[in-house]
Parts: C-alpha cells; structure tokens; sequence
C-alpha cells in the first residue's frame, strides 16, 4: 500500500509518479525547443505507433547490452513522451482539440 507523506501530503506512490510526469513533460518540452513537434498533427497513428516501436526497441537492446550507448531509462522517457504527444496530436485532430492550452502559447 502508499504510505501517505505528511511533508508532502500524498502517498509514495503519488509523489514518484509527480516526479515521473514531471520528466515527460520536460522531454515534450525539449522536443518542443528543437520544433520537433511541429508537424505532430499530420502524422497517422502508424506514425506514432512506428515512432514508439522504435524508442522501445532501443529502450530494449539497451537493456541487453552495455556497450549501448543510450540509456534505456532516457529511450523508456522518449517512449512515454512520443505516447502522450500521439494522444495530444489525436485528440487535437479528431476531437478537435487544442493540444496546448493558452496559458503556454497555444493557437
């Protein structure tokens, strides 16, 4: 069970999934930077899917073989970024909504 952390008020399990979102966020944002999300909304959900496939496989033979030179944490941090930049260019483009809200700039 989480045990509940008076400093913080949440649970283990809360305060590590607030530190995990934390760094998908910041790896969206470093994506962002380099305006490698500027096309997001015309890919296909073969797209993403290709693009995830490919991180986790990377994420995979880093964790089998040392000599790798990427981290497989980083390549599983890609993975879960490109996974909520797929649902954000998905909604954007079939529910119709805005990916970022207008607080960070959003159209």
């Amino acid at each position: 069970m989480c045990e509940w952390n008076p400093e913080t008020g949440m649970g283990a399990r809360q305060v590590v999934l607030d530190r995990i979102f934390g760094e998908i966020e910041r790896e969206l944002q470093r994506q962002h930077s380099k305006g490698r999300d500027a096309d997001d909304h015309t890919r296909s959900v073969n797209d993403w899917v290709a693009y995830i496939t490919c991180f986790a496989g990377r994420a995979a033979a880093t964790a089998t073989n040392e000599k790798h030179q990427h981290n497989p944490r980083q390549s599983l941090m890609q993975v879960a970024a490109l996974a909520v930049a797929a649902v954000r260019a998905h909604d954007a483009r079939v529910l119709g909504e805005n990916p970022e809200p207008e607080s960070e700039g959003g159209a």
